[in-house]
């Protein structure tokens, strides 16, 4: 880097964040990380934090209705696409109930696909009037977070087109969440040509 005489270098925030990566899929297979809530809070919001492959994310629990094993899914293979993997059933707010489509979380953020295990989770989140579980690795936590916790993506050059935009800094920024925006990833399942 040439010396522009800024005493934190940008390239520090990645590098913790691969280190991040390294340290959290030990901890998937031994418990569930503990996330400590801020102490200071002006103005909060809460999550539902989840592993995928061993990183950590999180969807705000305004969407979140739900959580059911992996192994209650009905694989549907006809006309799919790859990340769509079948339906689950769920109850309604009025005890009625239904099915939501689930999809692999890990496929639609890097095209990687999920391996089931005895530990995977589908997260069930409504977005208006729609319904859809996505699988995750293991459920974490429901944890509110101060907004001065929560931070652009350091990889965002424009909101358009992102999972991701923003990293929540938990445990005094020890541990970096990525915060998943339900906004674009409803848009790329109605219209696949965004992906």
């Amino acid at each position: 880097k040439v010396t522009d005489e800024y005493k934190e270098d940008v390239i520090a925030v990645v590098y913790y964040l691969l280190v991040l990566q390294r340290s959290l899929t030990s901890t998937v297979s031994n418990a569930t990380l503990i996330i400590e809530s801020s102490t200071i809070r002006t103005k909060s919001i809460e999550f539902a934090t989840f592993f995928i492959n061993g990183g950590l994310f999180a969807f705000k629990t305004e969407h979140v209705l739900e959580a059911h094993s992996a192994s209650e899914i009905s694989s549907v293979s006809i006309g799919s696409p790859s990340e769509r993997i079948g339906v689950l059933a769920i109850q309604a707010e009025q005890k009625e109930s239904g099915y939501a489509w689930v999809y692999d979380l890990s496929y639609l953020l890097g095209g990687i696909p999920k391996t089931r295990d005895g530990g995977s989770q589908v997260v069930v989140v409504q977005h208006q009037a729609h319904k859809v579980g996505f699988l995750v690795s293991l459920l974490n936590s429901a944890t509110e977070f101060d907004l001065s916790q929560i931070s652009p993506s350091p990889f965002l050059t424009n909101s358009n087109g992102l999972l991701v935009k923003s990293i929540i800094q938990a445990n005094e920024g020890k541990v970096l969440i990525k915060w998943v925006d339900i906004d674009y990833l409803f848009k790329m399942l109605s219209n696949p040509l965004r992906r």
